[in-house]
């Protein structure tokens, strides 16, 4: 049966599955008296410890890779704020420069202008 193979009864794991159900039942439900059950209850209560301090230990090895992983965007985040503020500077330098040029330009175009007249009053 597949609880005798269960309890290592014949055959290799991969070849019967494992009848949890029927395990439980034979291995961890049946006693014989209540110095059994004692021990069955003293088991049991190792189990869940063990499994409660497993699924603790999965829990912090998660928490602590999806604090990896949000600590690696906000790394992320910041070294691409820090390249937008860079880039932001070069443009604001650049804008200073071309409104000096337009500044320029516009006096030239005045200078130029006033020449045109008076050389116009003059001819």
């Amino acid at each position: 049966s597949s609880s005798a193979a269960a309890a290592g009864g014949g055959g290799s794991a991969a070849a019967l599955p494992v009848d949890s159900e029927a395990l439980i039942t034979d291995e961890l439900l049946l006693y014989r008296n209540v110095e059994e059950l004692q021990e069955q209850n003293q088991r049991l209560l190792r189990v869940v410890r063990e499994l409660s301090a497993e699924r603790e230990r999965e829990m912090e090895e998660r928490l602590e890779e999806v604090n990896r992983e949000n600590l690696r965007k906000i790394k992320e985040a910041i070294a691409e704020l820090e390249s937008i503020k860079e880039e932001r500077v070069v443009l604001e330098e650049k804008i200073s420069s071309l409104e000096h040029q337009r500044d320029m330009f516009r006096i030239l175009l005045q200078e130029a202008a006033e020449r045109s007249t008076i050389l116009r009053r003059f001819s």
